[in-house]
C-alpha cells in the first residue's frame, strides 16, 4: 500500500542499496557500470569513502570513449 509522502521519512523512501563510484576510477568503466545498473547519477567518493561529489551520465559523455558511451546510452534508454 502506498503511503502519503507527507507521512514518510527520507529513510523510508530511499534506495536500500547504496551505489557509488570512486573519484579515481576509469570513466569508461563508470559509464559501463551506470548502464548495467540503469542509473543516471552516482555519488562520488574518495578512497576513504568520503563524499566528494555527484556525477551524472551526461557529465561523462564528453570524457568517455564514444563507442562505450553510445552503447551504455542505448542500455539506459531501452
Amino acid at each position: 500500500s502506498k503511503r502519503d509522502a507527507g507521512e514518510m521519512t527520507v529513510r523510508e523512501a530511499m534506495s536500500k542499496k547504496i551505489l557509488y563510484c570512486f573519484d579515481d576510477q576509469d570513466v569508461d568503466a563508470i559509464v559501463t557500470n551506470m548502464a548495467a545498473m540503469l542509473v543516471r547519477r552516482l555519488p562520488v567518493v574518495n578512497r576513504d569513502k568520503r563524499l566528494v561529489g555527484v556525477v551524472s551520465f551526461g557529465d561523462l559523455s564528453g570524457a568517455a570513449t564514444p563507442t562505450v558511451f553510445t552503447s551504455a546510452e542505448q542500455q539506459i534508454v531501452a
